[in-house]
């Protein structure tokens, strides 16, 4: 993860798709903190953004972290 942080950082412009990709591989390697900071950075979140959140707190098994994301997707009206 530490060599995908860096080309990220070096791509410059980036889409949601890679926005997307380097937090899911944070939470896939279980780094949630990471993660969230790269969440939190990202202007334009997709479902893709909110689902892989859940998901990687889901399976880190950090329940209560999984509801909070859940329910500020809610009440951003990302879920109808």
């Amino acid at each position: 993860m530490d060599e995908a942080s860096q080309l990220f950082s070096q791509i410059g412009i980036c889409d949601a798709v890679c926005w997307n990709t380097i937090i899911a591989g944070y939470a896939q390697c279980g780094r949630m903190d990471d993660a969230l900071r790269l969440f939190r950075q990202m202007v334009c979140k997709d479902l893709v953004s909110w689902n892989t959140m859940i998901v990687g707190y889901a399976q880190a098994v950090q329940m209560d972290e999984t509801l909070k994301i859940f329910e500020e997707m809610g009440e951003r009206n990302i879920i109808s």
